[in-house]
This record gives structure tokens, sequence and C-alpha cells, in this order.
């Protein structure tokens, strides 16, 4: 929960969107409301129970991020090939944060 609360885009007003990614598995782009914070939050989850490798089509996430830090494990994960991909566990969550 202190990880949720020390993020903008965790605040109730903040935009949302809706990302395309495959069957059993939800992803969500967050943004801080106003721009008060233009750092942007991923957030992965499966939703089948199967661990998975997961797919992010790169044109779908904010330009200029060479990859994603998750915020509650420091894991990193390289954009290559214009794609984003993210090993997900069953019903694990990810909260994702750009990087140069």
């Amino acid at each position: 929960l202190r990880a949720r609360r020390r993020h903008p885009a965790f605040h109730p007003l903040g935009k949302q969107r809706v990302l395309s990614v495959e069957e059993g598995t939800f992803a969500l782009l967050r943004e801080a409301p106003d721009g008060r914070d233009p750092e942007p939050l991923l957030v992965l989850v499966d939703v089948s129970g199967r661990p998975r490798t997961l797919s992010v089509d790169a044109t779908e996430l904010p330009s200029g991020a060479g990859g994603w830090r998750d915020a509650l494990d420091d894991g990193t994960f390289p954009v290559q090939d214009g794609e984003l991909v993210v090993p997900l566990g069953g019903y694990q969550a990810r909260w994702l944060l750009p990087v140069p």
C-alpha cells in the first residue's frame, strides 16, 4: 500500500487507458490527474492463474521509455523489437515505471 500511496498515477481522478493484451491478462496505463506528475504507471495483471510471458506492443506505451522498472520488486524489462516483454506468475500484478 505504501508504494501505491507514493505514486500520483494511483490518484482516483487520474487518467487511465486499458491496453490491448492477450486473453487472461489485463493491462492499464495510468497517469496523475492534471499532469502533476508526467511519469505514467503501467499495471499488468495475470487473471488466469497460469504463469506466462506477456508481450505489450510498444506503440501502445508512451514514447521515450527504453524499458520499464517494477515499482514493487525493482525488476527491469527492456523494450526490444517494438515490444515490452514481461514475465507474470499466476495472478501476479506488476506496477511498472518507465526508465530512459
